[in-house]
């Protein structure tokens, strides 16, 4: 598995095979990130949640090697993942009964904005997730 490049920068990037081990490995890779950060508790859960249903999703639904970029800024964390796939993701509204289909329901209650993009070649999908704030849950639906 290629473990991509992991520095104290601003921004780190992994390059991973579509596998569901790729999961595990963004968020620990990522947890480490937030610790040397100092991110609160709640916020830090928060990105490894979103961080966690994006690449589960890339590798569940996508196509190809899985992307993840965390870009740190003042008060967020961006995370982008990208897989081959140019299909949408969709933000579905799943029975009380339901195994699944809550990923982005997820993402949606946690990140104070998310969208996704093509470029004829696969997709991206992204969100924002406050780091220095309590969490408020008002994200902006693409």
């Amino acid at each position: 598995m290629d473990t991509g490049n992991e520095t104290r920068s601003a921004a780190l990037h992994w390059h991973l095979p579509p596998a569901p081990a790729a999961v595990g490995l963004v968020r620990r890779r990522l947890d480490a990130a937030l610790r040397e950060r100092d991110v609160p508790d709640e916020a830090h859960e928060a990105v490894l949640l979103v961080a966690n249903e994006l690449a589960a999703n890339a590798v569940e639904h996508g196509e190809g090697s899985v992307d993840v970029d965390a870009t740190f800024s003042d008060g967020s964390v961006r995370i982008a993942v990208r897989d081959a796939s140019a299909d949408p993701p969709r933000l579905r509204s799943p029975s009380p009964s339901s195994l699944r289909g809550r990923g982005l329901l997820v993402v949606d209650s946690l990140a104070t904005r998310w969208n996704w993009s093509t470029d004829g070649a696969g997709k991206t999908v992204w969100a924002e997730v406050p780091t220095d704030r309590a969490l408020d849950g008002a994200a902006q639906r693409p």
